[in-house]
């Protein structure tokens, strides 16, 4: 008896001991915020608003309903219960890091105190603000809202909304219905029509532009969710901020993307653009250009996409790269990448430049066309690295993407090129620097490209020509960002009439056979075109294609959008042409 009831407090001494080891270790319960809908910054909430709660040891494990949509919402999950002054709120999951509940519809307007509960005991508290509304949009985990059409499949990437279509938002926070709707009771899925639990009015701002509901009802099936109906304007394409506004109160704005009715919009462009958003950019106006050039590129993106796709994301095969470091303008020296075809050479050369703004880019955010262009015309690709501004402002990239074709001129041999061979190509910017190269030819009587290859080229920095207000707010480059661009590229207001840097404004004789390529969905399409009809007006050669439903950075996208390849095949054909081959 003795030793047992030795044993016995040894026991619970031991035990004591491991509750006392446990109290000290387990980390405190923290509330970090308190968000209306899904967010994680603090915000307002609403009576019957779903919200979320993000801290730090709220629950010990991650519990779901098991069954959100047509289900009695617990006020209990995993021992984890949620209290608005003293109220009990509905659950719809708990873990560690998050809860997600509903507001009681009981409780009132104010300061109110919330209290996480875990096996009855309070393990965290904060103050919340409970408004009569607390309007939250609801998103679909890549940055972009979560949209349906009527017929309620899935407004995305593969299947976007187009100006003017009919769309069913999603949002929380809008305040009681009529009828009344009760905490964690979801609304019948037969509650539409006559029969839907109607919200107070709200109002969707599309942009710069109001748009009024056709109806704002409870969401069938659900508890706290509210679906709202509404026409996309038709006014507004491109990447648009929408946000809803109630009882005084305004959302988050969350992203839509649309494009223009006309020709439809390009689903592979659209998965781009969503793997794009998902890597979170900011808009480069509102940036440093050195701050600009660290953001995430649409390269990011189409390589993301061909890994969700199941591929690597490597570049494209080819015979050989090498780096360089070639003569540029006053002097300076600047690398060059040289891209080689497979086979056996001399080959044809394209000099090459890469988009950007004359500000951001490399030839690492190009690489795709460079590769592309190598391996579908068999040349050998020059990407030249042309000095940026605004630290080196125009006329410094023109001055170095001369120097780097001349270069090419007398150095064929040494990179398995032919001298009778040199053409010249570029993109946006590039696109600019391609056409310049051969006027400054012309002026300085230097070595002429005997083919220009220009695609959505910026050709007048003087005006803005009618597709900067039609597609102002596209994919991947916007109107904005266009002034950005210029802004900083030019040191002067004066310079945007001069010729090498607006070439839309200089006299285009003499200049050799062009292929221009525009996209329809792209602020640079109008000057584009224009750029088109002065060459043929004096006689130039010209090859003019306007991909009807692309975007800016289109060509680039070659590997994973079907009409990017066409666009970089077309190219290269008129370019085997030009090379005589």
């Amino acid at each position: 008896m003795h030793r047992s009831g030795l044993y016995s407090r040894t026991l619970l001494a031991s035990s004591m001991l491991a509750c006392a080891y446990a109290q000290q270790t387990t980390p405190p319960s923290t509330i970090a915020a308190v968000a209306a809908g899904s967010g994680t910054t603090t915000s307002n909430i609403a009576p019957g608003s779903i919200f979320t709660i993000t801290g730090t040891n709220l629950a010990t494990s991650t519990t779901t309903n098991g069954s959100v949509m047509g289900s009695m919402l617990p006020t209990t999950l995993a021992g984890v219960q949620v209290t608005i002054s003293g109220t009990l709120a509905a659950l719809f999951s708990v873990s560690p890091a998050a809860i997600s509940a509903q507001v009681p519809f009981e409780v009132q307007p104010g300061s109110q105190q919330l209290q996480v509960v875990r096996d009855g005991t309070a393990v965290a508290t904060a103050t919340v603000t409970v408004a009569t509304t607390a309007p939250a949009l609801f998103f679909d985990g890549t940055g972009l809202l979560a949209l349906k059409f009527p017929n309620y499949s899935i407004v995305g990437a593969v299947n976007p909304a187009a100006p003017g279509e009919l769309v069913l938002l999603y949002a929380t926070g809008l305040g009681q219905t009529t009828p009344l709707m009760q905490t964690g009771v979801p609304v019948p899925s037969s509650a539409l029509g006559n029969a839907a639990f109607n919200a107070s009015r709200v109002t969707v701002q599309f942009g710069d532009v109001s748009a009024e509901p056709l109806h704002s009802v409870a969401a069938p099936g659900f508890a706290g969710l509210y679906q709202i109906a509404v026409r996309i304007p038709s006014t507004q394409t491109g990447t648009i901020p929408v946000s809803i506004q109630t009882g005084g109160a305004s959302s988050s704005a969350g992203t839509l993307i649309t494009g223009r009715v006309a020709g439809g919009n390009d689903r592979q462009v659209q998965a781009v653009f969503a793997e794009y958003q998902a890597l979170r950019p900011k808009p480069v106006e509102a940036l440093t250009p050195q701050e600009a050039r660290t953001q995430p590129t649409f390269a990011d993106a189409v390589r993301a996409l061909q890994r969700r796709q199941g591929g690597t994301g490597d570049p494209e095969a080819i015979g050989g790269v090498e780096e360089r470091m070639i003569p540029g303008g006053d002097g300076v020296m600047i690398p060059a990448r040289i891209y080689t075809p497979q086979g056996t050479g001399p080959f044809p050369v394209i000099v090459y430049f890469h988009g950007g703004g004359f500000v951001i880019a490399t030839r690492d955010t190009y690489d795709a066309s460079a590769r592309a262009l190598a391996n579908e015309a068999a040349a050998v690709v020059v990407s030249v690295e042309y000095r940026k501004a605004p630290e080196n402002p125009f006329p410094a990239a023109t001055e170095d993407a001369y120097a780097a074709v001349q270069w090419a001129f007398a150095n064929t041999a040494a990179i398995g090129g032919q001298p009778d061979r040199v053409a010249v190509a570029g993109e946006s910017a590039g696109g600019n620097l391609a056409t310049v190269v051969c006027m400054m030819a012309r002026d300085r009587r230097g070595r002429m490209p005997v083919h220009q290859a220009l695609v959505y080229p910026v050709t007048n920095l003087a005006s803005e020509s009618p597709s900067y207000e039609e597609n102002g707010k596209a994919l991947f480059l916007t109107r904005d960002a266009l002034r950005w661009f210029g802004g900083h590229y030019l040191s002067t207001p004066q310079g945007t009439t001069n010729p090498y840097a607006s070439p839309l404004l200089g006299s285009v004789q003499g200049l050799p056979p062009a292929t221009v390529i525009t996209a329809g969905l792209d602020p640079l399409r109008s000057e584009g075109a224009a750029y088109a009809d002065k060459l043929r007006q004096f006689g130039i050669v010209v090859d003019y294609r306007n991909y009807e439903t692309m975007s800016h950075e289109f060509f680039g996208m070659n590997r994973v959008v079907d009409e990017g390849r066409r666009a970089v095949q077309h190219v290269a054909a008129n370019l085997r042409v030009a090379f005589g081959l």
